[in-house]
C-alpha cells in the first residue's frame, strides 16, 4: 500500500482528496479516493485500477458530491497513475456531461525515511497548506469575477460517508 494525502503541517491541513494506492505483486491494483468539500463532507470512491504496460495506470468513479462552488455536485473522475520504484504521478479529470472541467496534478519522487530528510522536507513546506489554501481561494476569486454560477451544497454533501 501507498498512502498519498497532505501533510499536518503545526497543526493545520487543508487535504481535499488522500488516495490509498493497494498492489498485487509490485503492482498497483486499486485505489482508494477519499475526497472532502470545505462543507465537512466526505466520500470514499473505490477505483480499479487497468494497464497495458504496467507502468500507466487508469481508473475512473462517478461523482456524487459537492466538492467545489463551481461544478455540479454529479460528474466523472478519471484517473491517470504512472508508478515506478522512484517516480509517482497521479492526474485527475473531472467530466460534466463528458466536458473536461477540471485538471489535477501530483508528481513526486521516492526519498529515503531518515531525520535529515524529515527536516529537510519540514522546513521546506511549513507553509504548504496555507499556500494551498491561498491559491484556492485566489482560484475561486478569479473564476468568480469571470462569471461562473456558484452552486450550493445539499444536506447529503456536508456529512461523512463512505
Amino acid at each position: 500500500m501507498r498512502f498519498v494525502t497532505l501533510p499536518r503541517i503545526l497543526g493545520y491541513v487543508f487535504n481535499p482528496i488522500s488516495v490509498l494506492i493497494l498492489f498485487d505483486k509490485n503492482r498497483p491494483t486499486h485505489m482508494i479516493a477519499e475526497v472532502h468539500n470545505y462543507n465537512g463532507g466526505r466520500v470514499i470512491y473505490p477505483i480499479t485500477l487497468e494497464s497495458n504496460d504496467k507502468k500507466h495506470y487508469k481508473g475512473k468513479t462517478t461523482k456524487d458530491m459537492y466538492v467545489s462552488p463551481f461544478f455540479n455536485r454529479v460528474g466523472r473522475y478519471e484517473f491517470d497513475l504512472t508508478y515506478t520504484d522512484n517516480q509517482f504521478s497521479i492526474g485527475i479529470n473531472l467530466f460534466e456531461n463528458d466536458t473536461k472541467m477540471l485538471t489535477s496534478t501530483f508528481v513526486g519522487k521516492s526519498l529515503v525515511f531518515n531525520e535529515h530528510n524529515l527536516l529537510s522536507l519540514f522546513f521546506r513546506h511549513t507553509l504548504l497548506t496555507f499556500w494551498v489554501v491561498t491559491r484556492t481561494i485566489w482560484q475561486s476569486l478569479k473564476l468568480k469575477s469571470k462569471g461562473l454560477k456558484w452552486n450550493k451544497p445539499i444536506a447529503q454533501d456536508q456529512i461523512r460517508r463512505a
